[in-house]
């Protein structure tokens, strides 16, 4: 059958093209270093062959990376440390407190550390604990008005207690008035308008007396002839 064959073909080249084809695709950076340490293992191999001796891994890698830079063999601690990789930028700085100081066995660099720490943690509870205790022990009293035992005076003066607790509270709520009418004289400020009011003419005036008097009048009237009172509604 044509149709079958063709079918076939499509699934043949379909899984031709999605084989894996097991073969690592390396980037350019995982290269370079590849090459960089074939070369560094041969210039090891060369330095060792033509001394006789075997050389530490620490100048074998510095040869390797001179071999590599083109750079003779020989020089300072400094200049080793900038040849090792021309693509490290950074360069530590050893103070000369640092450079001068004795090396510590590896046992000290753990333990020691810490103890160390505890030590000074220890210490500056210590005196945390001193200051707080001077603290407490004296405390710093403010005289009030010439007396030292409180604001109340409760043992020196005891007939004027209420009288002074009132002239307190009196105090106190004339100060809040005056924050409340502060605070209301601000935000009256803050409002322009202001309406401008006109008195009514004289004959509404006199209109609104007559019907005071009317209705004064009509009230005396009845309340001398006993008639009944007016109820308020419930509604209202």
């Amino acid at each position: 059958n044509i149709l079958e064959e063709q079918r076939l073909r499509r699934l043949e080249g379909l899984q031709a093209t999605h084989t894996p084809v097991f073969r690592p695709e390396l980037a350019q950076r995982s290269l370079l270093l590849a090459e960089r340490s074939e070369r560094r293992r041969a210039a090891q191999q060369g330095g060792t062959r033509a001394a006789g001796v075997p050389a530490s891994p620490a100048g074998a890698a510095r040869s390797a990376t001179r071999a590599t830079l083109g750079k003779p063999a020989g020089g300072d601690v400094q200049g080793d440390a900038e040849l090792l990789d021309p693509e490290c930028t950074f360069h530590p700085k050893i103070t000369k407190a640092a450079r001068e100081r004795e090396a510590r066995p590896c046992k000290e660099l753990g333990p020691g550390d810490m103890k160390r720490r505890i030590e000074r943690r220890a210490k500056a509870l210590e005196e945390q604990g001193k200051r707080e205790l001077a603290t407490c022990t004296a405390p710093k009293v403010i005289p009030y008005n010439g007396v030292n035992n409180g604001r109340l005076r409760l043992r020196e003066d005891v007939d004027t207690l209420m009288e002074r607790i009132q002239n307190g509270r009196a105090t106190e709520q004339k100060r809040r008035n005056k924050e409340v009418q502060e605070r209301q004289d601000l935000e009256d400020s803050q409002c322009p308008f202001q309406p401008k009011v006109t008195s009514a003419p004289a004959f509404v005036k006199r209109v609104a007396a007559s019907r005071r008097a009317a209705k004064a009048l009509q009230a005396q009237a009845d309340k001398e002839n006993g008639g009944p009172e007016q109820k308020q509604p419930e509604w209202q």
